[in-house]
């Protein structure tokens, strides 16, 4: 969390560093996740439910010279959605990831990488639920190709220069299940989901970066410059088709009809320059500074984002740590607001009772980027935005190691998000034009307060215990929430609110113990607050406040009992043993009606009646491990 290296650009919630294994200096050969998952439906196998069968390899082409290694993972998973009936309650991710790595030894103290990473994937009725039947969902393809290339050089004095690129192409759709209008009902979606799109992305990125040797003034400092270009865009085309939104009786309520749009073009460039100090002053203090300026074609012309955080161990023993930072964080423009104008225009026509008569002539709303103006009345609007989204994040964090085996850790972090791009339509009264207008005025505010615990009993067994308290406010009509992955059939107008993700309190407690006979128990609970929903009428708008209810108590327990066994005559050159886990698993052991779909519709008759329980599953553990 809250990563204040100024060199890892606009990270500001949190950053996953992955370090890929350098390839072996010897022939080796691994098998893995050999063995699928079925899949059960009323007591009986009808498939399977799961299958990630992968495999990996070293390759000393020209010994301690010039070394390959491949990583390849097919994964097939069809996950089951409580509420719909077996068997149109399956959605489907298909596809694989390959990662190839060429590394090339030119000398002890410089060393050359390529790797290539190519990861298609088609999903098949990703947003079924129960009230979205398999015609009304929506299937989400890709496919993609990244090749990186990493130079790093060690000077005598123990200054690193580093230059890492990297070329990504980036293919992806989406689509519904047929060119049927579609329908929004009091109790759910039918016929077919509206929208389809498809985008071809670029991005070249290279980070070519500086590390002088240490530096000894009044402690260590471990100094870092460097610079990142990017350059990204895409080639997108989008099509909609008719939207019917029906009464409880089925009569037409209104109806939503879209025009042509052109291909969208957008296209982004932006440079910046990072400075980044790590300072270790004594034994019991650390200070990381750094700055990041930055520019961009279509945003912030001009940024600069200084970051700073302290680390603190009292007295001697070391057992204690307290860390403090804070920063600003510039994202980059996204590049479906740079192009906003380029999507379909919307024409919406509402209905008398009958459902036969207009009440009025149709409504247009045209696309357009309105900044922080209202385009009913501005004399010109802007062409093309000027911002990016920026956010403020401090945090502190107390780590207590209480005794030998029981460490304690509290924290607060505080995220603020400004000039985020909502989407908010804008109505003329007399007859004028409308829009749907992008907004560069948008905001969230995140708070969270985290307690977790951790002990150990002994060498295999531990406990761990964490509690949340968390607030999310913002824009609900956030460019993302109205177009990312699929585009929302009704644009509401725009609230500041609670924020769909909202969990006020959640409790995650999981363990590890060995009992008798070589057996591992693994039990892990997870109770939170229900999520945010909002009641709405029969034109899909807000009643009452938005995001005002929630879904009853989230609580499971889930339970793994398993037990490893040695496979015989299976092992590699370097002795190491090879092993198979058997054992049995059961989820929400309770029964406890979670639930994933409610009845949000006010007209509706089984409205605020939540769907799609959650039952208990029982499986088998079968594993190979190494």
């Amino acid at each position: 969390k809250t990563p204040y290296d100024s060199s890892l650009g606009s990270f500001s919630g949190g950053l996953t560093t992955i370090e890929t294994r350098p390839p072996d200096d010897q022939w080796s050969f691994k098998l893995r996740g050999i063995v699928p998952s079925v899949l059960g439906k009323k007591g009986g196998m009808v498939g399977l439910a799961e299958a990630i069968p992968g495999i990996s390899f070293d390759a000393p082409l020209i010994p301690h010279k010039f070394l390959l290694s491949e990583s390849f993972q097919y994964e097939m998973k069809k996950t089951t959605v409580e509420g719909l009936p077996w068997p149109f309650d399956i959605s489907k991710r298909q596809g694989f990831n390959s990662f190839t790595t060429l590394e090339a030894i030119l000398a002890p103290n410089h060393v050359l990488t390529l790797t290539i990473n190519a990861f298609p994937l088609r999903q098949q009725h990703v947003d079924i639920s129960a009230l979205v039947p398999l015609g009304a969902a929506n299937d989400l393809d890709q496919s993609g190709v990244a090749l990186g290339l990493n130079d790093k050089y060690q000077f005598s004095s123990g200054a690193i220069l580093a230059v890492v690129a990297q070329y990504m192409r980036f293919d992806s759709n989406a689509h519904g299940q047929g060119p049927l209008d579609m329908l929004i009902t009091p109790q759910g979606y039918g016929g077919n989901y509206f929208n389809q799109w498809s985008r071809r992305g670029k991005e070249f990125q290279a980070v070519p970066s500086f590390q002088f040797p240490k530096v000894h003034w009044h402690g260590e400092h471990e100094i870092r410059v460097g610079a990142d270009v990017d350059y990204r865009s895409f080639f997108g085309t989008t099509l909609s088709h008719p939207i019917q939104l029906l009464r409880a009786d089925n009569s037409l309520a209104q109806q939503i009809t879209f025009g042509v749009a052109p291909p969208q073009l957008p296209s982004d460039s932006s440079v910046a320059e990072f400075l980044q100090d790590h300072w270790v002053l004594d034994t019991h203090w650390s200070v990381d500074l750094g700055a990041r300026i930055s520019t961009e074609t279509t945003g912030w012309p001009f940024a600069i984002a200084p970051r700073a955080g302290v680390a603190y161990s009292p007295g001697k023993s070391g057992k204690t740590v307290i860390r403090a930072g804070a920063g600003i964080f510039y994202g980059v423009l996204p590049l479906l607001a740079a192009d906003f104008a380029a999507n379909p225009s919307r024409t919406i026509t509402d209905f008398d009772p009958t459902g036969l008569i207009p009440l009025g002539p149709p409504v247009t709303y045209t696309n357009a980027f309105v900044a922080n103006l209202n385009p009913l009345t501005a004399p010109a609007l802007p062409v093309k935005p000027s911002t990016t989204p920026r956010d403020v994040t401090w945090n502190g964090q107390l780590e207590h190691e209480l005794y030998r085996n029981l460490q304690l850790r509290a924290g607060y972090l505080d995220s603020h998000a400004t000039y985020l791009f909502t989407v908010n339509p804008f109505t003329s009264a007399t007859g004028g034009p409308s829009f749907e207008g992008l907004t560069n005025t948008g905001s969230s505010h995140y708070r969270e307060m985290e307690a977790s615990a951790h002990y150990s009993l002994r060498e295999r067994d531990q406990i761990n215990v964490s509690y949340i308290w968390s607030r999310s406010r913002g824009d609900l009509n956030s460019l993302s929430n109205v177009y990312i992955p699929f585009a929302a059939p009704v644009i509401r107008p725009n609230e500041y609110g609670i924020l769909s993700s909202d969990i006020p309190n959640r409790v995650v407690g999981w363990g590890i113990f060995a009992l008798p006979w070589k057996l591992t128990f693994s039990p892990l609970v997870d109770v939170h607050s229900g999520f945010p929903y909002s009641p709405i009428d029969i034109q899909q708008q807000y009643v009452g406040t938005p995001n005002g209810k929630r879904f009853p108590e989230y609580f499971s327990l889930d339970m793994k009992l398993y037990r490893q066994f040695r496979v015989p005559f299976l092992g590699n050159r370097g002795g190491k043993k090879h092993h198979v886990r058997l054992g049995v698993y059961t989820l929400n052991v309770t029964n406890h009606g979670n639930f994933n779909a409610v009845y949000n519709n006010v007209f509706s008759p089984n409205f605020g009646q939540f769907v799609g329980f959650l039952y208990r599953h029982e499986g088998a553990v079968i594993d190979f491990v190494d």
